[in-house]
């Protein structure tokens, strides 16, 4: 589930008991293909998140190192944005888009003040 605690993101891990008890599988939770009754604006953002993670994750996929959170975060934050030009090539008003995305830029906003202090 995603939610939001103290104005960051969080994502909760399910475990792999968790995606089989909602009956689903792991393999295709990792493919992306989500069962349960999530919203579908909480599903969107699920897809996204996951998207990021996976490329983080195969970039860093023959290295020793855990991939750097900053990474996954500029990952989401492209992702973020191509949604944005989509949405306006296709003429689609912004609205949809900040309903979506607005807490993620909400967020982004409040880590850069923290990192100025």
């Amino acid at each position: 589930k995603f939610i939001w605690l103290n104005k960051k993101p969080r994502i909760k891990l399910q475990s792999l008991q968790d995606v089989k008890s909602r009956g689903g599988k792991p393999e295709l939770f990792l493919l992306l293909i989500i069962k349960g009754d999530y919203l579908p604006k909480m599903r969107y953002l699920i897809i996204h998140l996951l998207t990021a993670a996976r490329i983080t994750l195969a970039q860093y996929w023959k290295t020793s190192q855990i991939p750097p959170i900053h990474i996954s975060i500029q990952k989401i934050y492209k992702c973020a944005e191509m949604e944005k030009l989509t949405l306006k090539l296709n003429g689609k008003d912004d609205t949809e888009y900040y309903t979506i995305w607005n807490k993620w830029y909400n967020w982004i906003e409040i880590r850069r003040r923290e990192k100025g202090k």
